[in-house]
Order: C-alpha cells, then structure tokens, then sequence
C-alpha cells in the first residue's frame, strides 16, 4: 500500500475563530470575579484580554504561514499523479520518497515486496565506494593517491608493473584508470577469465590514468580485491561490519568470481528499504543514527564531479556515484541497469529509491527513461519550482 502524506492548512476565518475562542474564554474569566472586587481590577483583566486576542492574532498568521511552508515542500508534488505514472511501468518494482524524516511515499509493484531484495546492479558501485571511503578512515589503505600496485606485489618484476604502478585508488574510484573497459562488448570475454581481477588489469591502455572517464566494471571489481588485501576481511565481511551493521541490515546474496573476491562492481542485493537506509547515510553526511559512518569528507568528494562521461551531456562521475543534470540540478545517484536508483537530494531533504525488473524482454525498452522523467518532472520540478517562488516571495517583503 502507499504511504501518502498530505499537509492541510487554516484559512483566515478559522484563524479568526480561534482567537476569538481565548477572546471569549478570558471574557469569561473576568465576569467570574466576585461582585465585591474592585472595578480596576475589572478592567485590567479585560484590558489583558484585550491584549492577548490582539497579539494571538497577529502571531497566529506567521506561525501558520511557516507550518504551511514546511508542510507544502513535501506536497509540492502531486503524489496521486506520482503514483498513476509508476503504476504505468511494467517493470517497476518499487518506489520509496523519504523527505525530513518521515517516508511519505512507498509502494511495491508488479508483484513485489518490501522483503524482497533487489539486484543492485551497478548502483553496488556506489557501495564499494563507500566502503574504501571506511577502510581508508580505518587505516587500512593510507589514501587515495596510493598507488594499486602496492596492494598487488606479484606485478612488480612484470611487464605490467609501469601500468599498476600508475594507477592509483582515486583513479579506480573515478573510472580514470586508462585500461580498456570490461564492461559492454569486453563484458562476456571478461567474466569467463579464470581470474577477473588479473583479466581486468591485463586490459590495454588506451589512456593516462586520471585523464578521462572509462567506464568499466573491472574497475570496480579491483577495488573489492584492494579491500580484501588491505583489511584482511573479504569486502561482504567488511560491509557487514563496518556498513550494514551501523545501517541495521544484513547482507544479502553477493556474487563472487572464480577466485573468490566479492563482485566488485554488480550483483550485489539489497532490499529497498536498506538502500534507503544508504541513501539517508549520504544525505546526512555520512551520519545515521547519530553513528558517523562514512567520513562526512568522502561523501563531500564522493559528489564532486571528478570526470565527464562520454555517455551524454550533463553526466558526470565522482567516487563511484553518478551526478545528472536533472531539472537544472546536478542530483548524485547510484545507478544500476534496468532501473535500480537511489537518488540524493540535499535540496530538499529527500531520497529517491526505485528498484526495477532487468531481466531481458519487450518492455525493458525505454523504461529507464520514463523513470528518470517521473523523478524528474513529477518530483525535482515541482520542488524547484516551489522553492523559488517561496524565496521570491520572501526577497518582495
């Protein structure tokens, strides 16, 4: 079922009425007094009644006004017409909208379930960014410029040692590393490679390390191995303890390669809700339940645009989060094929979380599409444009 939140406002006559009420019952107040007091006494008590009515009265409208303007943000958007739009995608799974504490909207399509976990796809890239972001506040890798081949000491006599050598965390996290992708037409060849993690750093240089985007799952993939080196914990172990844990969740089905290193860069499942939880998490700066738990810098650098994708106009990457231009915003998201999201809004206070089918069929086609136009014309738009008339109005004043 959803769960729907409207805000309802007072107009002036009832405004009116209620100070009339504490008008009144001070009125009566005074008539109570015993016939043989003073009459000053009298007079005082109706004057102060006097002054309370009028000073209720000019109050009232300002409180109200702020309430209405909080209460209003969150339906800015119309959530009926948020709803009739989902229930449009065959594909959709599930979508949540949590704004200032509280989720006002969340449903469950097509025959899914809140206990239901969902196949991250690549918004578990987002994950494995988060957890170096840890394990480098942990001590266990020194930063993000150190250098990969020092968690890789089997290159060093090698002839890939100058290519290790040259790439470091940060280019990892950035996709920049220069290596040929893994990922589209290389995507087959490369998961049936006895040894990903080998398969993705033997790739061809096409570029400088830290020059441009190249985006690759193999990438990903080597920072699960670089987690399980440094810390000693395999990356599910690490995420249980140091993520999922502080989150209050447990970790679902990961899949692993042939040699045993957690999928670094898909295939990792969650339930809608604990992807929300991860959201709130970036949203707060790191912060849930008063636990700091990703450094607030890294959550900061993670939504910086540290590269430009080649994929369209407006798209950008940071540490492992995408940032799109979205009704005039740059909004981060952890993306995932078919449809799996989790949108951050500090503007507004809000998270965005949206779980889809991606399995092969007919109406996979154009699905990802209509569920970015839903959050962006039925949600961000109206906020924005709210937003700006609210701060119109107060520069009028």
């Amino acid at each position: 079922m959803a769960s729907v939140w409207t805000g309802k406002s007072l107009d002036s006559d009832r405004r009116f009425f209620m100070a009339a009420i504490v008008y009144y019952a001070v009125q009566q107040r005074s008539l109570n007094i015993r016939n043989n007091q003073e009459d000053d006494i009298l007079f005082q008590v109706r004057s102060m009644a006097l002054m309370v009515w009028l000073a209720f009265s000019a109050v009232l409208p300002q409180m109200l006004s702020a309430q209405q303007r909080e209460s209003s943000a969150s339906t800015a958007f119309g959530l009926e017409a948020v709803e009739a739009s989902a229930e449009r995608l065959p594909r959709l799974h599930s979508l949540i909208i949590h704004q200032r504490g509280e989720t006002i909207y969340e449903r469950y399509f097509n025959g899914r379930s809140a206990s239901q976990p969902a196949n991250m796809k690549s918004a578990s890239k987002s994950v494995i960014s988060a957890l170096i972001g840890i394990a480098i506040e942990e001590g266990f890798i020194d930063s993000v410029e150190q250098p990969i081949i020092e968690f890789f000491p089997e290159y060093v006599d090698t002839e890939l040692a100058p290519t290790v050598a040259s790439i470091t965390v940060e280019d990892l996290l950035t996709m920049q590393s220069g290596l040929t992708s893994t990922s589209g037409r290389n995507y087959g060849r490369w998961v049936v490679s006895d040894d990903w993690v080998d398969a993705a750093l033997r790739m061809p240089v096409i570029a400088e390390p830290g020059s441009r985007m190249i985006y690759s799952t193999g990438t990903t993939h080597i920072l699960s191995a670089i987690l399980e080196r440094a810390s000693g914990l395999n990356a599910k172990a690490f995420a249980q303890r140091y993520l999922a844990d502080p989150l209050g969740f447990r970790m679902a089905y990961w899949s692993q390669d042939p040699k045993g290193v957690y999928f670094g860069g898909n295939d990792m499942e969650m339930r809608p809700r604990d992807m929300l939880a991860f959201g709130l998490m970036y949203l707060n700066q790191g912060r849930y339940d008063g636990e700091q738990i990703v450094p607030g810098d890294w959550v900061q650098e993670s939504f910086q645009a540290h590269a430009q994708s080649p994929r369209g106009e407006g798209r950008f990457y940071g540490y492992g989060w995408w940032l799109r231009d979205m009704a005039g915003l740059q909004v981060p998201l952890a993306w995932g094929f078919g449809g799996q999201l989790i949108f951050v809004l500090p503007m507004f206070d809000m998270v965005v979380v949206a779980t889809s089918d991606s399995t092969p069929g007919d109406t996979r086609r154009g699905h990802l599409g209509r569920l970015y136009d839903l959050v962006e014309f039925q949600i961000i738009a109206p906020l924005l444009a709210q937003q700006q008339a609210l701060q119109s109005a107060v520069s009028h004043k």
